[in-house]
């Protein structure tokens, strides 16, 4: 009787753990699919173009010396 319940609450167990990862990798595969899927490609400069940046912090703002 004892061994029949064990069974039973381990099957269960290994049915909840399947289902959870299996949904786990579901919901990370639909948003890996959805990142890519959705994203606009970039703009990219020609070569004679000047590329500017204006970075700004506290790093770039060092005094030197």
């Amino acid at each position: 009787m004892l061994a029949k319940l064990l069974k039973g609450l381990l099957t269960a167990y290994r049915w909840v753990r399947s289902f959870c990862l299996n949904l786990i990798f579901i919901i990370a595969f639909a948003f890996f699919l959805a990142a890519i899927l959705s994203s606009d490609q970039l703009d990219i400069p020609r070569r004679s173009a000047a590329l500017l940046i204006a970075p700004v912090g506290s790093i770039v703002e060092e005094a030197s010396y």
